[in-house]
């Protein structure tokens, strides 16, 4: 039993590293469109890609902290325009994919410091709401809907 853990452990593992060297891929295809219009395609592939990590590897806890960088990547790109995009933060997130071609194992650590290191770059994480667009008259309160 042990055995074939640590075989399903490896085809794992390996998984996650072809994965994120994939994206590394992406990005290297992203970096020279840089203000172009042809990176807006090239961003909308690799959120498919994104995509795709949680889909082939949701079900594998000891990659729960790659899908959490992969996850910050995610809402990293939600937050910019495409064309607000600079060399210099692709190239911070290229280094997050890199922790999960490069390394065996991806730690809470290795989440956190690339967490610290994109708000340092100025990429923002945190979701935001825009209360401009809505219409007061659309929100409701719970308690109104009771009656």
């Amino acid at each position: 039993m042990g055995k074939l853990l640590a075989v399903l452990d490896g085809r794992v593992v390996r998984l996650r590293s072809e994965l994120a060297r994939d994206l590394c891929n992406r990005v290297n295809k992203l970096l020279p469109l840089v203000g172009e219009v042809a990176f807006a395609t090239e961003l909308q592939l690799m959120k498919r890609d994104l995509s795709r990590c949680h889909n082939l590897l949701s079900a594998c806890v000891q990659e729960t902290n790659f899908l959490s960088i992969v996850t910050l990547i995610e809402s990293a790109v939600a937050q910019r325009k495409w064309l607000e995009f600079t060399s210099s933060q692709l190239a911070l997130i290229q280094s997050a994919f890199e922790v999960g071609y490069r390394q065996i194992c991806v730690s809470f650590s290795d989440y956190d410091s690339i967490r610290q290191k994109f708000s340092t770059g100025n990429i923002d994480t945190h979701p935001r709401i825009d209360f401009d667009v809505l219409d007061l008259d659309d929100i409701t309160d719970d308690e109104e809907q009771e009656e």
